[in-house]
């Protein structure tokens, strides 16, 4: 029962998170106003974005960052101009992938250098889904840009949901772990193999030798964009 509790608790603060932010962009129509939306797991935020989309009146434009964008300025900027004829502006701009991005630290440091910049050609509310990590590189990095913000809105997993989500990374590294185990043992016989029948016309095989041939699996996974987070709800 308090299994179920949490989960109901939890549910309810992000539905609470998810109307704070239609109504901040609501009241921030043709105007710029910046809103940070805070949630540390990717497959979570996905689906709040979901929630977000069908229960907002208003378009919403999905930007997504890639991991070599310099500056955030420009990426928005070049989205934003790139509409067909007659096409309408979005009511909003949601900005996913901050969290890849390698240049990180640069691309912050030049956001705040060009904060005047987002009031004068934007006039819609941008909303920047961001985890703890970037927050705290926001406040030392871009500290004049994230004033504009108000309190960021948190969206949280409850501790039964994570622990199912870290379960079942676990399982698929695991799995990932053992194919790779297994190619590197079949690889290794059939050098040996290899070796045995045409010993007289080729060195001694070994397994360095021969694994480029069957590249081993690199599990890519929903890893947390963040380490544990501190948001956990008791």
């Amino acid at each position: 029962m308090t299994d179920l509790l949490k989960l109901k608790e939890t549910a309810s603060y992000n539905d609470r998170s998810i109307k704070t932010l239609v109504r901040s962009i609501a009241m921030s129509q043709q105007q710029f106003s910046l809103i940070l939306a805070r949630c540390n797991y990717q497959q979570l935020r996905q689906q709040m974005a979901q929630r977000l989309r069908q229960q907002s009146p208003f378009q919403i434009q999905d930007i997504v960052l890639p991991a070599s964008v310099k500056t955030l300025y420009t990426t928005l900027q070049a989205n934003t101009q790139n509409r067909g004829p007659g096409q309408i502006g979005a009511a909003a701009l949601m900005v996913f992938g901050l969290e890849t991005v390698v240049a990180i630290d640069e691309l912050l440091a030049s956001t705040n250098q060009v904060r005047d910049e987002f009031r004068k050609n934007f006039s819609c509310p941008v909303v920047l889904w961001v985890t703890d990590d970037i927050v705290t590189k926001m406040i030392r990095l871009a500290p004049d840009f994230k004033s504009w913000a108000a309190a960021t809105i948190k969206f949280e997993m409850a501790c039964d949901e994570l622990i199912h989500f870290l379960a079942q990374q676990a399982d698929a590294i695991f799995s990932a772990g053992e194919l790779n185990k297994k190619r590197e043992i079949g690889t290794a016989r059939g050098c040996g193999s290899e070796s045995a029948t045409s010993n007289s016309l080729s060195g001694p095989c070994s397994l360095k030798a021969c694994s480029h041939t069957t590249p081993l699996l690199t599990p890519k996974l929903p890893i947390p964009d963040s380490s544990i987070p501190s948001l956990i709800r008791p």
